[in-house]
């Protein structure tokens, strides 16, 4: 669960917790929203206590919901923020400059 009311630059705690499989609640702010996937995340208004608390109860009520939604999480993870991608992109970036 992951609560803010802004200026958050990207969203990586949602990544780190991608990356360990587990599905996020968090506020539907830019920086979360860019990392953000419905199948592995909740977003809810920011400054709406009552919509947090929702979604959190609904997403440690449904246990195989939970588990899939963490699968989801995990997959998007190593797919968008592992090494092997991070370094295939600088690799690209550094070849394009340097052309």
């Amino acid at each position: 669960m992951t609560p803010a009311l802004g200026g958050e630059s990207f969203g990586l705690v949602l990544a780190e917790a991608f990356a360990c499989a587990t599905p996020a609640v968090a506020s539907d702010i830019p920086g979360y929203a860019a990392v953000a996937r419905p199948e592995a995340s909740l977003l809810v208004p920011p400054s709406d206590p009552e919509a947090l608390a929702a979604a959190v109860i609904e997403v440690l009520g449904d246990e195989e919901r939970r588990v899939e939604m963490g699968r989801a999480a995990r997959e998007h993870a190593l797919a968008n923020y592992g090494w092997d991608d991070i370094a295939r992109r600088l690799e690209e970036t550094y070849l394009e400059v340097a052309a």
